[in-house]
C-alpha cells in the first residue's frame, strides 16, 4: 500500500472515532442546559414533613343592619387623656376654666368672712319657720313700768301704790292671761313673792318696796327678798355670763349676713334691742351647745330649755336674781354657730 492510501485510511479512522464523541458531547451539553439550578442555601439538609389540616366549616352570621331596630352604633374611643404632668404644664395645655378654679378654692377663713348676701331669699331654701310660743314671752308687764335705775334687764320699777297693791294687781292680770299664780308666804315682810307657772316653766315674781315709794318687781328663777345687794349681784352675774360666751374658742362678733333668717334677730341693719351681744363661732352647733352648757353649769348657772325660736333652741340661763336667755343656731352656711344672748325674751 502506498503512502497516499495509508493516509486515507488514517483520516477515515479519525472520522469514525471522533464523530460519535462529538454527538455525545452535544447531547451532554444540552442536558445540562435543561437541569434547574438550586442554591445550596435554599436546599434543606433534611426533608420536612408538612401536615395540612382542613378547618371545619363555620356558619358566618350576616352583618347587622344599621337601620334595624335595636342596632347599637359604637362610638369612637376618646383619645388618651393627657397625663397630670401635661395638664400642669402651662406651655402644652391651656389653664382650667375660671369656674373650676373657683370651685377648687379652700373654704374661707371665718376671720376673713365677706359680706355676702344672706340666703334667706334663695328659692331652694324652706320658708322661715313659725315660732312656737315661748313661756313667759307674753308676760303682762304693766305699761307704766320702766327699767330700774340700775339698768338690770329683768328689773322694773312702778311709781304709785304700795308693793302689796301692785302685787294684787299682778295676780289678777296673770290669772286673766292663763298663768298659774301661787303666793309664797313667810319669805319677807317687805315683799310679795309669787310662784308663776306657764306650761312646764316656772319663775318667781318678787314685788318689793321701792326706795323712793312705789314698788320694784323682778322676774327671776329664784325668789328675791331684798334689794340691798341686788345691783352688784346681778351686774356680776351678767358679766360672768357674757364673758363665758365670748371665751368660746374662736368667738367673734356676728353679722347680719351670718344668719339664715336675719329678720328674727335684726331691725334693719341693727340687732333687736333685746339682744345684747350676737357672736359667731367657727364650730358646729351641736359641739358648741354641749361644751357651752357644761361651762355655764360649772360657773353656777342653771340652763333650761324653753323651746325654739327661728327654728333653733332657746335656753333660759339663771342664777340667783339673774335671768338671761340664749339662742344657739347654725350659721346660714352650717359651717359655724351663732350665739345670741337676750336680756328679754323675744315676743
Amino acid at each position: 500500500m502506498n503512502s497516499n492510501g495509508f493516509k486515507s485510511v488514517i483520516q477515515l479512522g479519525r472520522w469514525v472515532v471522533f464523530r460519535p464523541m462529538l454527538w455525545l458531547s452535544l447531547l451532554l451539553h444540552g442536558a445540562i442546559a435543561f437541569i434547574p439550578s438550586y442554591s445550596t442555601q435554599e436546599q434543606p439538609d433534611q426533608e420536612t414533613e408538612v401536615s395540612i389540616q382542613i378547618a371545619p366549616e363555620v356558619d358566618v352570621l350576616p352583618a347587622p343592619d344599621a337601620a334595624a331596630d335595636g342596632a347599637v352604633e359604637l362610638e369612637e374611643e376618646p383619645d388618651t387623656p393627657p397625663s397630670p404632668e401635661t395638664e400642669q404644664n402651662p406651655i402644652t395645655s391651656e389653664p382650667p376654666p375660671t369656674e373650676v378654679l373657683n370651685n377648687a378654692l379652700p373654704p374661707a377663713d371665718p376671720e376673713a368672712r365677706t359680706n355676702e348676701p344672706p340666703l334667706s331669699n334663695a328659692p331652694d331654701l324652706p320658708p322661715p319657720p313659725t315660732n312656737e310660743p315661748l313661756p313667759f314671752s307674753a308676760f303682762p308687764h304693766p305699761s307704766e313700768g320702766r327699767s330700774c335705775a340700775n339698768g338690770l334687764n329683768n328689773c322694773r320699777e312702778i311709781q304709785g301704790g304700795s308693793f302689796r297693791q301692785i302685787g294684787s294687781s299682778f295676780v289678777q292680770e296673770l290669772t286673766n292671761n292663763g298663768f298659774g299664780v301661787e303666793e309664797e308666804v313667810g319669805l319677807s315682810d317687805h315683799a310679795k313673792i309669787y310662784k308663776v307657772t306657764q306650761g312646764t316653766s316656772t319663775q318667781y315674781l318678787s314685788v318689793l318696796s321701792g326706795p323712793q315709794g312705789g314698788a320694784i318687781y323682778i322676774l327671776a328663777a329664784e325668789p328675791v327678798t331684798s334689794t340691798a345687794s341686788l345691783d352688784a349681784e346681778i351686774a356680776a352675774l351678767e358679766e360672768t355670763f357674757e364673758t363665758t360666751l365670748q371665751e368660746v374658742d374662736g368667738a367673734q362678733p356676728a353679722r347680719k349676713t351670718d344668719f339664715l333668717y336675719p329678720e328674727f334677730f335684726f331691725n334693719d341693719t341693727a340687732p333687736r334691742p333685746e339682744i345684747s351681744n350676737p357672736l359667731y363661732v367657727p364650730q358646729e352647733a351641736s359641739q358648741v351647745s354641749v361644751s357651752l352648757t357644761s361651762q355655764l353649769v360649772s360657773e353656777g348657772f342653771k340652763v333650761d330649755s324653753l323651746g325654739r325660736y327661728a327654728g333653733a333652741p332657746i335656753y333660759q340661763v339663771s342664777q340667783g336674781a339673774f335671768l338671761g336667755y340664749l339662742s344657739v343656731l347654725p350659721s346660714h352656711d352650717a359651717a359655724g354657730t351663732l350665739l345670741v344672748s337676750w336680756n328679754q325674751l323675744p315676743e
